[in-house]
């Protein structure tokens, strides 16, 4: 077993060559299951797998929103991460909740326009259950998002809100 979560591979894994009925291979390509990542995902993917294996290659990942992802880019760093509450204040509102998945897909579709760069996103707590958290999941990778973050937990401290407690 790995510490990354594809495998590329399969030589030394006798298991992993014989699909199951859990381990649904994709025709073209063995080492993926289910569907193929998209380019960014595998990027981003490739990028950890490196940095987790060399100290030297550790990657920095400012946060970023609207024009500071331009100038990111520009500077040279490999990746963002686009943060929550961020794209609350601009639309000059509080990280409470009350920014609609699609408004937040918005940003990941507009920050997928203006840089060539990964990115991630912060994706709440996943809008819901954990069939809310894949759909999310799977619309900010259709918007050009490499990955998503989510936090462990519906019940949050928001560093937006004075310390204030949140459920979602």
């Amino acid at each position: 077993m790995t510490s990354h979560p594809f495998h590329f591979d399969n030589t030394d894994n006798p298991e992993a060559q014989k699909p199951g009925p859990s381990k649904k291979r994709h025709p073209h390509n063995s080492n993926v299951r289910g569907q193929i990542p998209s380019f960014q995902a595998a990027r981003l993917r490739t990028i950890w797998l490196e940095s987790s294996q060399d100290a030297s290659k550790a990657i920095a990942t400012p946060c970023t929103y609207n024009v500071s992802s331009r100038l990111v880019q520009e500077s040279g760093l490999p990746m963002i991460f686009l943060f929550r509450f961020a794209v609350s204040w601009t639309h000059g509102l509080p990280d409470t909740g009350y920014i609609a998945l699609e408004e937040r897909c918005s940003q990941v579709q507009e920050t997928a326009r203006q840089v060539s760069i990964l990115f991630m996103f912060d994706a709440h707590t996943g809008y819901g259950s954990p069939i809310n958290v894949r759909r999310t999941v799977r619309i900010f990778a259709q918007a050009g998002a490499a990955g998503a973050s989510t936090p462990e937990t519906n019940v949050k401290t928001c560093s937006s809100s004075l310390g204030q407690t949140h459920g979602s």
